[in-house]
């Protein structure tokens, strides 16, 4: 997206090819409905389509935090507190897909202003937008923060390291996990980032629904 002369232009993404694949989808279905459950080829079936593109992002950012933790496991704190929408699903996938670790090994908490002491807040369909970046921000300093520390330990560079499933690996084989990278001693060791991410405009999203 792009802003030119006072108007707003949509650069990316393919709604046409969204439209035409989801049309196909359902007729198919209709059409599966028609013979499995009215067993009459010709019966009548209405389908219902619902086709939408929304501004999303708005507000001024969030901020998020992620800290590795000594029994291996890694908190997430969001300035947005979840009303229903999964953040502690959507924000543990994020967080986990930076840091290579399973999503049974994250745990989210929104709105506790011991863990966070800011946040925006829950509204106008904004959190995976700011809220998510801002966990990929925090969790992407953490994984910075761990590998520059397990190459002292490994004695290879980070940019040579790999961490997944919670454990940094050299190409020779050597290992040190997560857990013992977060529960090593002094400042310069701690694996926990505070992160603010502020849009720089709104990020639209797109999608289509059917009823059958």
């Amino acid at each position: 997206k792009k802003f030119a002369e006072g108007r707003q232009a949509n650069e990316n993404g393919d709604r046409y090819e969204l439209v035409g694949v989801f049309f196909t989808l359902a007729l198919f279905f209709a059409g599966r409905g028609l013979v499995f459950k009215t067993g009459v080829r010709w019966a009548f079936l209405t389908v219902g389509t619902a086709v939408f593109i929304e501004g999303t992002g708005f507000g001024a950012g969030e901020w998020a935090r992620v800290r590795g933790e000594p029994s291996g496991r890694v908190a997430v704190a969001s300035g947005a507190t979840s009303q229903g929408q999964s953040h502690e699903t959507t924000l543990a996938q994020i967080c986990a897909g930076c840091l290579g670790l399973p999503i049974e090994r994250v745990d989210v908490q929104g709105g506790d202003t011991d863990a966070i002491t800011r946040g925006e807040g829950t509204f106008a369909s904004r959190t995976i937008v700011a809220a998510g970046n801002a966990v990929a921000g925090a969790a992407r300093g953490v994984r910075e923060r761990a590998l520059a520390l397990a190459a002292s330990r490994l004695g290879a560079p980070p940019a040579v390291l790999e961490l997944r499933d919670g454990t940094v690996r050299a190409p020779g084989g050597a290992t040190v996990s997560l857990a013992k990278l977060a529960g090593a001693a002094g400042p310069e060791a701690l694996l926990d980032v505070t992160y603010h991410f502020n849009p720089e405009t709104v990020t639209f999203s797109y999608g289509a629904h059917a009823a059958i």
